[in-house]
Parts: structure tokens; sequence; C-alpha cells
């Protein structure tokens, strides 16, 4: 070894190494930091940040600048060096990449020194490195915050070890260490027991422990790790064809190993459990199960387009490595063999077998036995044609020059696709500049739609996040909940990470898409804005929903006149309507089977369904069948009455089931009139007076009106009292069901009073008039500069729906009775007139 590099320093090999290092390692640092994180590079940034800043294998999360529970124990021993690393120099895209920069420039010497070891001939050892020094392939992962930089060297050294120990040469006895096992008698004959093991297996056992520790170690990078297993049968299949068929011998130890290896493969499945308890043979077999369970028949034939990404043109490439792989079989016997089944093997099975995603990294570690093959044809090529041309010794160097020149694919360093443009013109995402655009002009109450872990452009931000992925999709449903609970949804993603189906065509119509100076193809951002002052709910009220006992399977379900309007006003807000909220006006549930609870439970998680977020009114019904402690749990609120704050309006629930003299009320202690206590009352002046410029409006069950013969009653105890607070402080409209009917008044003030019917009981009057079978009615309501409550109700068949605007003409509580909208009655006089028709035939 002393006299190779002896060698090298007494010519011009050491000169030319240095220079295609140097160029190599510029290649790698130069604008390391100004291309953006993106893919995998985000979960490296994170488990690295984390484990210097904890010394635990988890999650930094940037945005919150707190650790995740979650734990990630993947290629440590690579990102355990990242994590050194933040020791010393800053958190950044530059300083975290460093680490493959270094594995990088690794790989490109120990591929100059395995393929001279291969071919004996240093002239192909500097083409390979000239090869792997400007190698696209190689650069992007060696310009990455990847392991796959790591794994490539590492795998090649496996590779080399695995070779050695398969093929033993008497120049391994030589060993120092092995020498001392060896015995001489006293004729100098040698006897040494060491050398007969090695020639009688065939195996060169010196290499047994490299080989398995660098098994081990390219495991703890990477799962692709075993591929050497299915290369080495490849390798004795060949092997022991070719000396059965060529040189007759039928019982070779290549043949004879397959059977082992086959034996072996049977005992390891029955002896498996008992190998795992095995210090790194353990290791080993666990991690060669997972990564064999992802084999099946596939056909990813992109894979030929990603192995040619290197050269200029995919045939030119095609070319080299087709000629380069037969010359290096023929030129250098077992060892070229090994070295191009070392890059067939895994790429047909990324080809064929690999059951996941296609990606180049998957094949990147065959990038190094690519280039060993690409140089040895390269080599002889050049040295065919130079003789074609004259004797000259000049001439072969030259046209070793011209044909890198022209297979180097040089396009691509100016390309879009390259590393070194203005972050303007890359084709690559560009996250750096998309989040930084997110935060300068998100507001204050705005939700991210974006990748798990890609929050380190958000640090310290506490942005409120929406993740999703493969597993954990971005629905419509999951859009419409985020917009009805904040005021602006961005959503940020690439194209490898798209968004499709219904939730893409939703993002599209509703969702601006903004377009800057580093946006493109595979960036993307969009946004939706809430339109403040503005609000539309969804509203029901008396459902008086109720179970009946299926004679068959002995089941409750709801009746269909609960079930049924239910559904179509779940449906029709989440497709047609969407509104901002769903309130729930009282009286959810009737009790009259004596399991108003369970009828609850039925009945909420039909509503629930709703995209919107659902609040409840309670109703006397529900406190006349269970307690105010049972309806929270139920509802999850804590309290029976509320406020929230959305979209410029403070929306006000009150529960006005209290007693006439301020008592809570319950199943032993009912009470019909509305009416709020003291404590209440005090927190409805305090919460209307800190409105603070939001537009309140008030939903109660009860209405705090007097009207009909309902005053005998007393509707609601101290209405004139609750209609003043509510005078006093601008309140809009308030809101209430509970009297079965249509009304609408405002006793001459600014508020506006809207009693609204339910799904139960229809309305007599309309009924009578109308003639049709069931109430079903819920309303929307949509406030902006007006307010405008748009009532559905059944039509005489009792299935499909008819609606008209509430306003003070076409309503009314006085009497008993409501006035009918002018429209309606003309409905009423088509299906009169077809009743007279009728009667006269």
């Amino acid at each position: 070894m002393l006299r190779i590099f002896k060698k090298i320093m007494l010519n011009r090999v050491i000169i030319i190494f240095l220079v295609i290092m140097t160029l190599g390692i510029f290649l790698r640092v130069n604008k390391l930091g100004e291309q953006s994180f993106f893919a995998d590079e985000f979960l490296g940034i994170n488990i690295a940040t984390g484990y210097n800043k904890t010394g635990e294998w988890k999650y930094w999360e940037f945005n919150t600048n707190t650790l995740s529970d979650e734990v990630y124990t993947r290629s440590n021993v690579y990102y355990w060096q990242v994590a050194k690393v933040f020791d010393f120099l800053p958190t950044s895209e530059e300083t975290a990449r460093l680490v493959s920069v270094v594995w990088g420039v690794i790989a490109m010497i120990t591929l100059f020194f395995v393929t001279f070891f291969v071919t004996r001939n240093w002239t192909i050892a500097l083409i390979a490195l000239f090869l792997s020094a400007v190698s696209i392939s190689e650069l992007i992962y060696d310009r990455k915050l990847r392991m796959y930089s790591m794994f490539a060297p590492v795998y090649l050294w496996l590779s080399y070890a695995v070779y050695n120990f398969l093929e033993y040469k008497k120049s391994a006895i030589k060993i120092p260490f092995l020498k001392k096992l060896c015995k001489y008698k006293k004729d100098k004959q040698q006897t040494c027991f060491v050398e007969r093991i090695f020639q009688k297996t065939g195996l060169n056992w010196a290499w047994f422990l490299p080989a398995l520790l660098l098994g081990y170690l390219s495991l703890k990078v990477h799962l692709l790790t075993v591929n050497i297993l299915p290369t080495i049968l490849a390798y004795l299949v060949v092997m022991g064809i070719y000396l059965a068929i060529s040189k007759r011998q039928i019982k070779n130890r290549y043949l004879i190993y397959i059977g082992i290896f086959s034996l072996s493969a049977v005992l390891f499945s029955a002896g498996a459990s008992l190998l795992k308890n095995i210090p790194i043979i353990g290791y080993v077999i666990d991690n060669a199960i997972g990564g064999l369970a992802g084999v099946s028949w596939v056909f990813h034939w992109t894979y030929l387009q990603k192995v040619t990404l290197d050269y200029s043109y995919i045939l030119l490439g095609l070319f080299f490595i087709v000629i380069g792989g037969y010359l290096m079989i023929k030129k250098y016997d077992k060892i070229g063999l090994w070295t191009v089944l070392s890059f067939l093997v895994p790429l047909l099975l990324g080809i064929f077998s690999w059951r996941r995603n296609v990606g180049d990294q998957y094949i990147y570690f065959t990038q190094l036995f690519k280039v060993m093959i690409v140089a040895c044809g390269i080599y002889f090529f050049s040295k065919k044609v130079s003789s074609l041309f004259s004797a000259d010794k000049k001439v072969f160097p030259g046209i070793i020059s011209l044909v890198l020149l022209f297979i180097i694919n040089i396009s691509f360093f100016y390309s879009g696709e390259g590393f070194y443009k203005s972050p303007k013109s890359w084709e690559y995402t560009n996250y750096k500049e998309g989040f930084k655009y997110f935060l300068k002009n998100k507001g204050e109450d705005a939700i991210l739609i974006t990748r798990p872990l890609s929050n380190y452009y958000l640090e310290g931000s506490n942005t409120n996040i929406l993740t999703y992925n493969d597993d954990n999709e971005i629905t419509p449903t999951k859009i419409f909940q985020a917009q009805n609970k904040h005021d602006e949804v961005w959503v940020i993603f690439s194209k490898n990470t798209n968004i499709q189906g219904d939730a893409r065509r939703l993002m599209e119509k509703e969702f601006e898409l903004i377009e800057t100076q580093y946006t493109n193809q595979k960036l993307n951002i969009y946004v939706w804005k809430k339109k403040q002052g503005n609000i539309k709910i969804g509203f029901i009220t008396d459902a008086h929903c109720l179970a009946k006992q299926n004679k068959l399977t002995l089941d409750w379900d709801l009746r269909r006149s609960c079930e049924e309007p239910l559904n179509y006003f779940v449906n029709k807000m989440n497709n047609d309507f969407k509104p901002d909220i769903v309130i729930n006006g009282g009286d959810f549930v009737d009790g009259g089977d004596g399991n108003a609870v369970g009828d609850f439970i039925k009945a909420k998680k039909l509503l629930n369904k709703s995209t919107a977020p659902v609040y409840d009114v309670l109703g006397n019904h529900e406190v006349n069948k269970f307690t105010k402690e049972e309806w929270l749990k139920l509802t999850g609120n804590e309290k029976t009455y509320y406020k929230v704050d959305t979209n410029g309006f403070r929306i006000i629930v009150l529960d006005g089931n209290f007693t006439p003299t301020g008592k809570e009320t319950g199943p032993d202690n009912s009470s019909y009139p509305g009416s709020i206590n003291q404590e209440q009352f005090l927190w409805l002046e305090k919460t209307l007076k800190s409105a603070d410029g939001l537009r309140s409006i008030v939903f109660i069950h009860q209405p705090p009106i007097e009207t009909d013969n309902r005053v005998q009653n007393r509707l609601f105890v101290d209405a004139e009292k609750l209609r003043a607070l509510f005078s006093e402080y601008n309140v809009e409209a308030v809101l209430a069901g509970h009297i079965e009917r249509y009304c609408k008044m405002n006793f001459g003030t600014d508020t506006d009073y809207y009693v609204l019917q339910g799904f139960w009981k229809s309305n007599k009057d309309l009924k009578e008039e109308f003639q049709y079978k069931k109430g079903a009615v819920f309303s929307e309501i949509t406030i902006g500069g007006e307010i405008e409550v748009k009532t559905y109700y059944t039509d005489k068949n009792g299935v499909d729906y008819n609606s008209f605007v509430m306003n003070l003409d076409n309503s009314n509580c006085l009497n008993g009775g409501t006035v009918i909208p002018e429209e309606l009655r003309e409905d009423f006089k088509e299906y009169e007139d077809v009743d007279q028709i009728e009667s006269m035939e």
C-alpha cells in the first residue's frame, strides 16, 4: 500500500486528484444555504434540533418552540452528526447540510480508491472521481439534509467487504493476526489451520467481521441495506451457472452456497425469534425482515430515467452503462461482475419489486457503482477511438476529455432545476419565501393548512396549523370547519404533496391563488378571508326528537319526523348554505319515551355531522326530563348561557329555564314561562356592554315577548326588562322557538324578535291552509347590512321544501295565528284549483 501512495506522489495523479476534489467540494458548498428546505429535510431539521436541545429523539416544534411527544428512531447515526454540528454553528439550512457535504466528499474519495482497487488503473479511477464530482444525482443529496449522502459510501464499503469475504485469496493469510494462528513443522512445510478453513470454504473469513459491522452501520443509516442480500444471491447464481456450464463444475462452491443460502432462509424463518436476541445480528435480522416486507410485483420504469439524470442524453448514458458493464465483467472478471450486479440488482428491484412511491433516493446508493461502470466504459471506448486516429499518446486524453464534456449534463446547472441560480428562478419548492410571505401578510386569526413538520420557517410564531398527509387527507369538511372557526385560512403546499379531489376543487373555487416572484408550478399558496361584518347561521328549533322501538331488532331508533328533516338540514347546510355556525334552539328532544338522554345522544350525533360548529340552546323539554348538569355533559358546554365571538359578531346564548323566583328548573322543579335569574341578567349586561363594536345577536328558547293567548300564562317573566336591556345595548336580533309559529316583531325598537317553528308541530293555520303533513321547519339566517331569515318548510306532500323570507308584513304572532306570505298563498291557490277540478270530476 505504501508503494502505491509513493507512486501517486511521484506522478501527476495526485495533482489531478486534488483539482477534481476541489471542483467537487466547490459544487457541493456553493450557495448551500440559499435553497429552501423541502420534503423530508423538514423531518431532518426537526429531529436533529430536538436531539440537540433535549437529548431525546423527538421532533422539535419550531412553531411553538416546544418538544413533541412523537419519537423518531430511523437514521439516528446520521442525524446525531447534524445535532452535534448545531453545538458549534447556528441552526440554518447551510449548517444542517454540512454533514451531507462531508459525506459527499468521503464518497468521492471512497469511489476513487475502490475504483482503483477494482481496475488497478489510475486513469479509470480519476475518470470515476470526475464523474462523481459533477454528478447531479450525487450533488442533489450531498446538498440536502438527507441520510442518503452517508448511506452511499457506507454501502459501497459494505459491498467491497462482502465481495472480499466471498472470494478467498492466499494473500489474506498474510494478515499479522492470522499468521499467529498458523503453526510450522520442523521441515518448514506450512500447515496453517486457518488457511485450511479459508481454502475449504472458499471464503475469506478475515472479512467476515468487517462485513458484519459495516452491515450493521449501513442498516443504522437506511433499510435499503437489505439490497445486499439479493445482490449476493445473484452473484452466486451467475458464478455457479457459469462454472457449471463453461467449466463443467457441477458441484462448484457457488451452487453449494445457493443451497446453503436457501436452507438458511428456511432455518432463519424458524429460528429468527432466537437470533433476534443476539446483539448486532438481531438488529440486522429485524431490519432485514422490515425491508423485505415491501416486496411485490410492480413496474416503475421511470427509474431508467432517474439513473441517467447525470448525462446529457438518456441514450448516451445507457450506451456507456451497457458497454461499461460488459467491459467491467470482461476485463475484471469476478470483481467486475460483482460491481455490475451491485448496480443492476437494486435497480431492477426498484423497477419491478419495491412496493413504494418512485423516488431517485431509493436507487441513489447504486450511483457510485454506476459511476465506476461508466468510467470503465469511457476509458476503453476512448482508448479504442484514439487507436483509430494515431498512436500519439496525446490523442487518448483528448478523446477522454471530449467524451466527458459531451456526456455531462451541463444544461442542468443553468436550468431552473439547478442549484446556483437566484431563488426566484428555481423550479424547486421555495418554502422559505412561501412561509415568509404568509407570516408577513396573515391576519391575527389565521390558520395554515400545510404538511406536518414544515414549521421550521414558522419559528416562534405560534401559528394555528392544520396538518395533512397521506394518512390524514384534507377534506372539504376540514376546510369548512377551518373557515367557520377562523377569519383566514391559508394553504401552502407543493406539487409533490398535493391536495386533491373535492378539497382541491373547493379551494380553487373559494380561495384566492397567491402569485409572488417565488411561487411556481411546484409551490402553491392559497388564501381565504372571511368577510367581516357578515355571518351565516343555520338554525333549527323544537325538533322534539323521540325514539321508537324497532319490533324486529328491539333497538330504539329516532322517529322519521326527527331523523329525516335533521339529515336534510345537515346536508343542505354542508353542501349549499355553508353557514359559519349552526344553532340548535332548544327542545331538541321531546322526552315522551322516558329516554330523553338517549334520544339527545342519537339526535346530537346526526346534528354534529355539520361541518360548521354547533351551539346548543337549552329548552324547557330538556330540563323537564334531565338535569342541567346532564345537558352540559351532553353538549360539552361549561355553562347553560355563554357567548361566541366570530366574524365581527357577538353571539349570545341565554338560558330561559328558571322559575319566576330565579331558581333552577329541572325534572322535579319544572316551569313553563321563560325567565332568567339575576346572576345571568348581570352577566348579560356585562357581556353586552363589553361587545366593543361587535354586533350582538341573541338566541334563547322562550321568546321574551307578550302576545295572544300566551299572555295569560306569562310567556316570559319580566320580558319588558329584558327587552329594555336589548334595546339599550343595540342588540340587532333575538331569535327563539318554543311556541311553534312564524313570528316577527320589533316593539317599535331597533331590535327584531323572531319566533320560528320547529320539526315537530305544524302551525295549525298553515297546516289547514296548505294541507302539508309535517312542520320540518328550519331557517337560514344571513346577517350583513340587513338581517335575512329565510325559512324552509315541507310542501303539501311532506317531501320537498319551499321557502320564504320573513318580514313584518308576512308574519305575525297576534291572535294565535300567522299571516301567510302572498307567494305562499299563490302556491295554495294552485293546490286549491287542482282540488276543485278533481271534485268536479
